[in-house]
């Protein structure tokens, strides 16, 4: 039994060690041009409680200057305790 137990824990921890990434688009537009400017904004989050920074929509397109929005898409990697998440704005 203590074998099966020492599986279990061994298994979970390493379970916890992995990271998943997901990258999801947000906003399209029916402004189709060719896109000459990508505003990024980055946050952390820390135990689910502590947010540092600001991945906002509006901090990635003052980060380019952008006016003329073309797409957005927010990329999110998730560790059990911390986690990234990063805005990008595509456009003019």
């Amino acid at each position: 039994m203590k074998l099966i137990t020492k599986i279990i824990i061994t298994s979970t921890l390493l379970s916890g060690l992995s990271a998943c990434t997901t990258i999801h688009p947000r906003e399209v537009t029916s402004n189709n041009g060719p896109t000459t400017k990508i505003g990024e904004s980055e946050c952390k989050t820390y135990f689910n409680l502590i947010h540092v920074g600001d991945c906002g929509y509006e901090a990635a397109k003052t980060s380019a200057g952008i006016t003329s929005v073309n797409h957005t898409d927010t990329k999110t990697k998730n560790f059990i305790i911390y986690s990234t998440t990063k805005t990008q704005v595509y456009g003019n």
